[in-house]
């Protein structure tokens, strides 16, 4: 009788094995349906708590499995999910049923019912441990992003004193592939770039697709041959008769020794370096520096953080004054935001205005901004105190912005002045981008008497162009000229000719950037209307300004 026993229960598990040819499941057992019992003929890894032999109440181990292993945000799902009703149901239509559910540790598992018997309704329960799944990319078959954190913070605690580097790779238009060829094509590019990667000089000691269309690489640093990436992210994809160029670029940490940082960390920065990449074509690779990070978190800071520091008053507004080449009196100034941020300290416009306008947040700034000047030049008004036209910058995102347009315009259609106190300054690369709308916004402010200066002439490739199209009422030097006086000929006769240029075509002129008292004289004896920079005066606070009006008027 007992020898029976045995070879029914081995007969039990060779057909468990063979249904299942595997060896790493967690749970093992049969669950008759009928009777709500199940038993666990074949016990697997540390699950001892349950006799071999023995048959338990399904809804007891349930509870058991949900109590010792389900994560609790899981529990209700896992109770409603693993009910023999719903089981029973599933078995019948599909023949197998499984659902996924997180443990206490945070790792996925997979619970399987099988038809072992369907006649006597009995059904082969498995659970599936899926830490190797959840770390394997599907597309490529190499390792996700999971996968390379866990399996790289291992490598790393395990070799302190090796030389190591954290790279990220990122294919350029990747979406504009797909669109051209479709998801299976994209799909094929991404393996064949996984391959490249792989059996490259870089001899990548761990390898993943982390995202879409990025990867990551640990590798050690004397494989490192800057020279040889450019070829590595060029490749060329032929389809029919269609041939595709694509390129890649790439993000480099240097793991320093003893480095604290977690993977994550170290990633990131290798992440980070790419948005530093000038030209990809030159070179397609940018090494992380510290003031990279520096540079992305006040970035950062003034996306996520602009409007409560306009709510707070964070944002100040200073005027560096505009003077006269004759007189050298005031005769205008220009405003500037300063941004006084009670976290982290004074930040200056080149560390934020370029993250807002690129992100679309400027008009955002432009409008506190004229709020400001607006409200500053009334209360001296009111105060019958003198008061100099205030230029304000508007950029390529407030020529876009009906709001922004149609705040202006309101503001100084109320102030009901002859000849506004403000005018506006725009950028020639604004101006060659501006829309329809743009364009009728600047000729209305014109026909108010808005002056329009256009800003930085002589840093784009088509002023000349520009200029032609629209009649500006100032042209803004740019700084560059200036700073060059004296030191070559032919910067000077540019100078000298941009300002008779300006001057046939109606258009008085304003030097940015003086500095000395050469520059100013240099620009007073060539036909310069006005001087603007430290020369003569910084961008000061509002308080300061105020003090040299009445010293100046």
């Amino acid at each position: 009788m007992e020898k029976q026993l045995r070879e029914e229960q081995g007969n039990i598990q060779q057909k468990i094995w063979n249904i299942l040819c595997r060896d790493h499941y967690m749970v093992l057992g049969l669950l008759d349906l009928k009777s709500g019992y199940i038993s666990f003929p074949v016990l697997c890894g540390k699950n001892e708590s349950w006799d071999g032999g023995a048959q338990y109440r399904y809804e007891k181990v349930l509870k058991d499995m949900m109590d010792e292993r389900v994560d609790l945000a899981c529990r209700k799902v896992f109770g409603r999910c693993a009910s023999i009703e719903t089981i029973r149901e599933n078995m019948e239509v599909g023949g197998k049923y499984c659902f996924q559910v997180y443990n206490q540790s945070d790792q996925m598992e997979c619970v399987t019912y099988y038809w072992f018997d369907r006649e006597e309704k009995i059904v082969l329960v498995a659970v599936d441990d899926m830490k190797e799944e959840q770390e394997r990319d599907p597309v490529t078959g190499g390792l996700n992003r999971k996968g390379y954190m866990h399996h790289a913070a291992k490598i790393l605690a395990a070799n302190p004193e090796e030389k190591f580097a954290m790279l990220h790779f990122n294919i350029s238009r990747f979406k504009t592939i797909n669109d051209l060829f479709g998801y299976e094509t994209g799909d094929l590019l991404l393996r064949k770039k996984m391959n490249s990667l792989r059996n490259s000089f870089l001899q990548p000691i761990l390898l993943a697709r982390m995202e879409a269309d990025s990867f990551a690489a640990l590798v050690e640093q004397k494989n490192l041959d800057y020279a040889r990436l450019a070829e590595l992210l060029h490749s060329v994809y032929e389809k029919v008769s269609m041939k595709v160029d694509i390129y890649g670029i790439c993000g480099i940490y240097l793991i320093p020794e003893h480095c604290t940082l977690s993977v994550s960390e170290m990633y990131d920065r290798a992440k980070l370096a790419k948005n530093w990449i000038k030209n990809q074509y030159v070179q397609p690779y940018a090494v992380f520096r510290d003031q990279m990070k520096a540079d992305y978190e006040q970035t950062s800071i003034a996306i996520s953080q602009l409007e409560d520091a306009i709510r707070n008053e964070e944002i100040q507004i200073y005027y560096q004054p505009i003077y006269d080449a004759n007189t050298e009196k005031i005769i205008s100034a220009e405003a500037l935001a300063r941004w006084n941020s009670e976290k982290h300290g004074v930040m200056l416009p080149g560390k934020f205005v370029p993250a807002l306008e690129e992100s679309g947040h400027i008009t955002m700034l432009d409008t506190c901004i004229h709020h400001k000047v607006y409200k500053f030049l009334q209360e001296r008004k009111l105060k019958g105190l003198p008061t100099v036209k205030i230029a304000m910058n508007l950029s390529r995102m407030d020529l876009m912005d009906d709001n922004i347009m149609r705040l202006i315009l309101e503001d100084i259609k109320s102030t009901g002045e002859d000849e506004p106190q403000v005018s506006y300054e725009i950028t020639e690369s604004a101006y060659t981008t501006i829309s329809q709308a743009g364009m009728k916004f600047l000729k209305t402010l014109h026909s108010r008497g808005i002056s329009i200066l256009m800003d930085d002439f002589g840093s784009g490739v088509s002023s000349f162009s520009t200029i032609r199209e629209y009649e500006f009422d100032v042209l803004k030097l740019d700084i560059g000229f200036t700073r060059k006086i004296g030191t070559n000929a032919k910067n000077d006769n540019i100078i000298i000719s941009i300002i008779e240029l300006a001057h046939r075509l109606g258009m008085r002129v304003v030097a940015e950037g003086v500095e000395t008292r050469e520059q100013a004289d240099f620009l007073k004896e060539n036909g310069c209307d006005y001087f603007q920079g430290y020369y003569f005066s910084r961008p000061v606070p509002q308080e300061q300004f105020e003090v040299l009006l009445e010293g100046d008027l």
